[in-house]
């Protein structure tokens, strides 16, 4: 079962063209709205392409992010930030017992944090502050509302209660003031 990228009837096996619209076979996506497949806008919105559209807009605050380009990210991050912190616990482990032992007996050395994998997962958390931010401001221009509200973040409790329920809202339907709707008409 396949439906037009255009209008969203459902298309008889084999049709050329959507005999709604006429949109021709190029256009057409698969069932149920295009899972993997380009947007409204001709995107990748898989896990892979939201994390390369991630990339690719690295530091572009305007425009529109869907939920799965946002959330496919959130995940990607995560999962690799705790991989990095995973492959560090051993040694926040040894430097907080190096801080038990100098606290017990001042005549050692004090410990000092440092080691190349903590290096490594602080250049990453760096390198994906700015996407972050940006496909954060995306996101809340696809439900049409200033990226300014990310400031929510630091109000206690419900600011960040009320971003994720933003977060979790689909897009408004259409075009908005931040841009064309990035999702199919039919979704």
């Amino acid at each position: 079962m396949a439906f037009c990228s255009k209008c969203g009837a459902q298309l008889v096996a084999g049709a050329a063209f959507c005999t709604s619209c006429g949109a021709p076979a190029g256009g057409f996506v698969p069932a149920p709205f295009g899972v993997g497949a380009g947007g409204g806008d001709g995107e990748d919105r898989s896990f892979i392409g939201s994390i390369k559209l991630c990339l690719r807009k690295y530091a572009l605050f305007t425009g529109r992010a869907p939920r799965a380009e946002f959330w496919w990210w959130v995940l990607a991050t995560v999962t690799i930030g705790g991989i990095i912190d995973a492959i560090n616990l051993p040694t926040y482990i040894s430097y907080f017992n190096a801080i038990e032992a100098y606290a017990q007996d001042p005549t050692l050395a004090q410990p000092v944090l440092f080691s190349p994998g903590i290096a490594v997962g602080d250049l990453f958390s760096l390198g994906i502050l700015l996407p972050n931010l940006a496909v954060n401001v995306r996101r809340l221009h696809d439900t049409d509302r200033s990226g300014w509200w990310l400031l929510m973040f630091f109000v206690p409790l419900v600011g960040p209660i009320l971003l994720l329920v933003w977060f979790c809202q689909r897009g408004t339907r259409g075009p908005n003031p931040y841009g064309t709707d990035p999702l199919p008409a039919f979704v």
